[in-house]
């Protein structure tokens, strides 16, 4: 009875490891990939334009400012606004989320989450009223909401619109899909804001370009002092650079902003 043959052990092993890698690389060339989103912007028929305001902010460590959202639908009626902005909340705080005078039904509430803030906001029929009242007619442009933020340390933080997830609509823009009424979404662009903390000058520092209070300081403030007029060195603003400056100084050598 004739014996069978087996492939040596090692060239088993080789040849395994040969159809595993293509059968990875096969994998990895055709399946499918997800793509990445893009800001949901209706540019060749869209009206209406979302955006924060002021769109850049600058401010010093826990102290806070209001923020705006704003629509300018031109001349559609203004129906709807559905929108999801992102933040981080490990370095903004966000509080005060308040509606506008503009639109002021609360569909969905105003929320904040997992550092996004969410809602849909409507137009809001006035039933004493034959043709529903002023916000349905809204065209041009009005607040949405205002919200308050600020942060803590020192950077340069985005307050941005979700893609996909941000849409408008308006009156004009509903078609007809085989006898259907067909909302279509009439959002044109969106524009977020950033806001930068960062900390307050120091009124020590003389030279400014260091952002510290140093040797530079301190040698500028001995040439001026006992200047009358008083120079760069007057902290206190007493019209003469004196020993309650130095002192002030001393106290803030060392120290950055």
């Amino acid at each position: 009875m004739a014996s069978k043959s087996y492939l040596p052990f090692p060239l088993f092993l080789v040849i395994l490891g040969v159809v595993g890698i293509g059968a990875w690389y096969t994998i990895k060339t055709y399946a499918p990939r997800s793509q990445p989103l893009s800001i949901n912007e209706v540019a060749s028929t869209g009206s209406v334009d979302l955006a924060l305001t002021p769109n850049t902010i600058e401010l010093t460590p826990n102290t806070s400012t209001t923020i705006s959202l704003s629509a300018n639908s031109g001349t559609d009626k203004l129906s709807l606004v559905q929108l999801e902005l992102i933040y981080d909340p490990d370095q903004l705080t966000i509080t005060d989320l308040t509606l506008g005078n503009w639109i002021t039904q609360s569909l969905k509430p105003l929320s904040l989450a997992d550092g996004k803030i969410t809602g849909e906001i409507g137009a809001k029929p006035d039933f004493s009223t034959t043709d529903g009242g002023p916000e349905l007619s809204r065209t041009g442009s009005g607040i949405i909401f205002t919200f308050k933020v600020k942060g803590s340390s020192p950077g340069t933080y985005p307050i941005t619109f979700n893609s996909g997830a941000t849409n408008a609509w308006t009156a004009g823009g509903i078609s007809m899909v085989d006898g259907i009424p067909n909302v279509v979404n009439m959002l044109r662009s969106v524009s977020g804001t950033t806001i930068t903390i960062s900390n307050p000058r120091l009124i020590a520092d003389i030279i400014g370009s260091t952002h510290k209070v140093d040797k530079y300081d301190y040698v500028e403030l001995i040439n001026q002092y006992g200047q009358s007029p008083a120079g760069t060195a007057d902290f206190n603003s007493s019209g003469a650079v004196e020993g309650a400056d130095y002192t002030l100084l001393m106290a803030d050598y060392g120290k950055t902003w």
